[in-house]
């Protein structure tokens, strides 16, 4: 059996955008996958995107992070789930807006 070395190269990362659409409505979809020289949450963060579908915000991720070596090559590192927050007026109109409708059928 031969042995080869090949040597890291960054980070390839895959996953699901947790998005709202433009009617305001909750969706995910695969994001194009992309890659990092070092895995640090603010990169992660900028490279989170939709697919070129167009949306009106990204509000997460659930991911699987990859370590790349040479050739392409991938090797399972993780599982990550990545929460953007929503501005409380944002959560509040939405938690208002839910019990209208629930009250008022």
């Amino acid at each position: 059996m031969k042995t080869i070395k090949i040597k890291q190269v960054g980070y390839r990362i895959h996953g699901i955008a947790i998005l709202t659409d433009w009617y305001g409505q909750r969706g995910y979809i695969e994001m194009t996958s992309y890659d990092l020289k070092k895995l640090t949450e603010k990169e992660i963060r900028e490279g989170l995107n939709d697919a070129g579908f167009g949306c009106q915000s990204i509000d997460g991720a659930d991911l699987i992070i990859n370590e790349l070596y040479e050739e392409n090559v991938e090797k399972f590192l993780e599982n990550r789930t990545i929460n953007i927050s929503i501005p409380k007026k944002e959560l509040d109109d939405t938690v208002l807006e839910a019990r209208e409708i629930f009250v008022n059928p």
